[in-house]
């Protein structure tokens, strides 16, 4: 069979039924339900509730089951009010539930924006509270957002952020089985088969497992039609047969014969025509039995598509009649059904298979019959495969100018068709590149967002810790000054009871000393009358040694009073009645002698003994002040006793509060961990941030010129290159087409992330613009860029006013070795050295994109020539506008005296001069716009 007709046959449908839908099952899918609840329960438990904590617990609750009954006026309704409550509380986890069923409303609304924003608030609360459910069920949804959207990177990074936290933390096999699906699905849509396929095989496994023969089926397809895509035909094979052994088991008729069919198709694509004959045979027998009474639209629908397919495997086997006759039962059906497409279709496999068996002129007819329905549909994929059937029937008859025009409109339908595609592609990667800039910014907000309120609350905390810290203190200063007032105060008291204990003891001492010397004294005297009356009665002596001893006796029985205070007076007494007696004795002994000594003695006895009485007096008054002396010193012990106590209460009182102070001190550190956490995770999000602008940087790098591009045009160039942040919204451009090479100089709006973004899209339009749409005049390219940025930032309809400035210049080499520059600029100047004076070509006063909007815009071209040697600078204002420690510009004036000094020189040495220049004027301040600045010898 011709090769080129068989490109028709296999471009029909591959598989049909369940391959047909491409479904994300986990839309209809959610981890937290509760599966008893209903919502008339619910609303009567709410209003029986009695604290604003029930409450909670219920409203994001209801707001699932109302969800879940695609009621989502009242989901929302009960989630905004569920949230509203949540932050009064203060209440983080019925915050992050709440916000999540608002995000899910907003989604099913393709609210996608708004739906992305909200994910995102709920995934920053969840990942502070660590509640691993909520932030799984955040990254399921946002994977389901990004694949709506036909994000399919952004959408796998998010299902496989979910799975991992299911691996660590599992809940149900049910849960991990649809996010492998998901996942699988999305692998698949990108072409990762090999990964799609890993994962398809996983969720079958648990599928196996759990004994779910219905999810067997459903996966074992998708695995079946991956296998397909990825060219691997044997796999799909036996992935099919499993399917068709499960679809009878299951008694499921209509999903046999849709197997049957993809069964027959995989025969087919491994040539064994005869299998694929059966099996497609069986498919269309199998599903014409099914609702015979009543033939819904689609059971005749998978009858036309049976067909045809049978009829394309008989066509290829050269089996035209029966191919023909397939074909006509597809037509009618088509025809009860008034489907124009499916009809047009079966016109241009009626022309192929005639065409095939020779009917050249039957096959005209009906290809004429597709391209009419075709043009009234105005499907270029059907003007497609007729034009070109039609354009290989006249080759084959050799009517080869009707078949070259067949071709050409072939082409051109194939044009159209690719030119859709190529908008479709670019459409989703503007569609990635604002939803990726729509997420940075979000993350931005949320991330200055929280760390403003972490740093409002750390404000306030180290106020706190002031204030505690100042009546810390204070106390402390309090109780330090109260505590040296009471211990002054004791030893006040301690030293004024020693001092008048001391007193009371020197004057006890000093009267101890008083009557000792008054007693030695009369001790002596009495010595002295005794040695007298020795000398005078020498008989008398006896008696007088007695009388030296007992006054002795009488001296120590004195000292031991000072020990012995309560038995002094009895000891005095017994000496006194001891010394009368003796003087008693001593007078009746000396009354033999004379009678005049005994009488003088007897005097001087009773003096004396007169004496001692007195003595005996005073010892007793003594003995009272130190009575006296003993009860003060008693009073003052009890006194300082109490002293003693109360300061023990005072230190008691003293510790207490130190225990209060070091309970408030730990509260402190515990909210300054609290703090360091939160600011540890602001600077994980940070660093994530930050790999993926680092990512940005490398594809923005990317998207500049080729250097050794440019040095083969230009040998002798310098580029001084410095983003202000990691990404730039200054760009450079480079390219050549024929005989003409353009360089252009960018500066877009802003600077980071946002200008970066616009740089990606300003490369891609002047790619499309010159390289596709060959306009090659730089006034030109100026006014369908702005035309171009305008329309896709739509900012006629939005308050959208992001543009660009820059210049253009186009070279152009003659054969007398002059060189034309052609130069456009939007608000954007070019300088260029010759005959040893420098030359400045000024652009319009007008900007790309932004604020002027206007349909159309025109800019002028100015035409210079240059030589061999001359040389072209172009740069962004950056350089210009760059500032010092005293706000002062860089200046177009201090630029023109530099390229004016330095033009002759070799341009790397021009390049030090500049950046030299620029380091010093910057002196340490920090750098304010991105700068972009290209010199280009000719």
């Amino acid at each position: 069979m011709n090769s080129t007709i068989k490109h028709i046959f296999r471009s029909q449908h591959r598989y049909t039924h369940r391959f047909c839908l491409l479904l994300l099952f986990s839309l209809l899918f959610s981890t937290l339900v509760f599966a008893q609840d209903s919502a008339e329960n619910l609303e009567q438990a709410l209003r029986q509730a009695n604290s604003p904590a029930q409450k909670l617990e219920i409203l994001p609750r209801l707001a699932q089951v109302y969800f879940e009954q695609k009621n989502y006026i009242a989901a929302e309704k009960n989630a905004q009010e569920g949230l509203k409550m949540a932050r009064l509380a203060q209440d983080n986890t019925a915050e992050a539930r709440s916000i999540y069923w608002i995000a899910k409303v907003s989604q099913q609304q393709k609210k996608y924006n708004i739906a992305l924003n909200q994910y995102l608030e709920t995934l920053t609360i969840a990942e502070k509270i660590n509640d691993t459910e909520i932030l799984r069920d955040v990254y399921l949804s946002m994977g389901n957002l990004y694949s709506a959207q036909n994000i399919y990177e952004k959408a796998a990074d998010n299902y496989q952020q979910a799975l991992a936290i299911e691996e660590k933390a599992p809940t149900s096999s049910t849960i991990k089985s649809n996010l492998l699906e998901n996942l699988a699905y999305v692998q698949a849509q990108n072409l990762q088969y090999e990964a799609s396929i890993e994962n398809y095989e996983k969720a079958l496994k648990i599928h196996i497992q759990d004994k779910q023969a219905e999810k067997q089926n459903r996966v074992l397809e998708k695995l079946s039609q991956t296998s397909l895509n990825a060219g691997k035909l044997q796999e799909a094979l036996a992935y099919n047969q499993k399917i068709i052994q499960l679809n009878r088991i299951l008694s499921d008729g209509v999903s046999l014969a849709s197997s049957l069919n993809n069964l027959g198709y995989i025969y087919r694509e491994l040539g064994d025509e005869k299998n694929a004959i059966k099996y497609m045979r069986q498919a269309l027998e199998l599903n014409s039995k099914f609702d015979v009474a009543n033939r819904n639209k689609e059971l005749r629908q998978k009858d036309a598509l049976y067909a045809i397919n049978l009829g394309v495997t008989y066509s290829n086997l050269q089996e035209y009649t029966n191919a023909r006759k397939k074909f006509l039962e597809a037509q009618e059906i088509y025809l009860s059904q008034n489907n124009e497409k499916g009809l047009a279709k079966v016109y241009n496999f009626l022309g192929a298979n005639d065409y095939l068996s020779g009917k050249s002129e039957n096959a005209t007819k009906q290809i004429n019959q597709a391209i009419e329905i075709g043009q009234k549909l105005k499907d270029d994929e059907i003007l497609k495969t007729s034009y070109w059937l039609l354009s290989e029937i006249n080759r084959k008859t050799s009517n080869f100018q009707a078949s070259r025009q067949y071709y050409e409109k072939f082409q051109e339908s194939n044009q159209r068709l690719k030119e859709k595609e190529r908008q479709q592609e670019q459409f989703l990667l503007q569609n990635q590149i604002n939803i990726e800039k729509t997420e940075g910014e979000i993350k931005v907000l949320l991330a200055e967002k929280e760390r403003q309120a972490l740093a409002l609350k750390q404000s306030e905390l180290e106020r706190q810790k002031q204030e505690q810290d100042l009546r810390l203190k204070e106390n402390e200063l309090a109780l330090l000054k109260r505590n040296q007032e009471l211990q002054a105060a004791a030893l006040r008291n301690q030293q004024l009871e020693k001092d008048r204990v001391e007193q009371l003891l020197q004057i006890s001492r000093e009267q101890a000393q008083s009557e000792k010397q008054k007693r030695n004294i009369q001790q002596l005297e009495a010595n002295r009358r005794i040695q007298d009356l020795a000398l005078k009665q020498k008989t008398a002596q006896n008696e007088k040694e007695k009388k030296t001893n007992e006054l002795l006796s009488k001296s120590q029985e004195l000292k031991d009073l000072q020990a012995k205070e309560a038995e002094t007076r009895q000891k005095n007494t017994l000496i006194a009645v001891g010394l009368f007696l003796v003087f008693m004795l001593i007078i009746t002994a000396l009354i033999g002698f004379t009678a005049v000594q005994n009488r003088r003695k007897n005097r001087k006895l009773a003096q004396q003994t007169q004496e001692l009485e007195l003595f005996n007096k005073r010892l007793q008054s003594s003995e009272q002040i130190l009575q006296k002396a003993n009860t003060r010193l008693k009073n003052s012990e009890r006194e300082i006793k109490d002293k003693n106590e109360e300061l023990q209460a005072s230190e008691e009182e003293l510790r207490q509060n130190m225990e209060e102070l070091e309970a408030n001190k730990e509260e402190i550190e515990s909210q300054k961990e609290a703090l360091q956490f939160a600011y540890q995770k602001i600077e994980e999000r940070n660093n994530a941030f930050m790999q993926s602008v680092k990512y940005a940087e490398k594809i923005q790098q990317a998207i500049l010129p080729n250097k050794l591009e440019l040095k083969k045009v230009f040998a002798e160039h310098f580029i001084i290159y410095q983003p202000k942040d990691v990404v730039s919204g200054d760009f450079f451009w480079f390219t050549r087409l024929g005989t003409k090479v353009f360089v252009a100089c960018v500066d877009c709006t802003g600077h980071g992330v946002p200008g970066a973004f616009m740089s990606l899209i300003g490369s891609s339009l002047l790619n499309q613009i010159v390289n596709e749409q060959k306009i090659t005049e730089p006034h030109h390219i100026l006014e369908n860029l702005h035309s171009s940025v305008v329309k896709a930032l739509k900012q006629r309809e939005t308050s959208n006013i992001d543009g660009m400035d820059l210049s253009i210049c186009v070279f152009e080499h003659w054969a007398d070795q002059s060189i034309t520059l052609e130069f456009s600029g939007a608000k954007s100047s070019v300088y260029y050295f010759r005959n040893q004076e420098l030359k400045e070509l000024k652009g319009d006063r007008k900007a790309i994109g932004g604020s002027q909007n206007e349909k159309i815009l025109s800019f002028t071209t100015q035409r210079v020539t240059l030589h061999k040697g001359d040389c072209v600078y172009m740069t962004t204002d950056g350089l210009e506008d760059a500032p010092n420690p005293k706000r002062k510009k860089f200046g177009t004036r201090r630029i023109k005296e530099l390229l004016s000094e330095n033009a002759t020189l070799p341009l790397n040495t021009q390049k030090e001069i500049l950046t030299k220049a620029l380091d010093q004027h910057h002196a340490g301040t920090l750098q304010r716009d991105d700068i972009t600045f290209i010199g280009l010898k000719m």
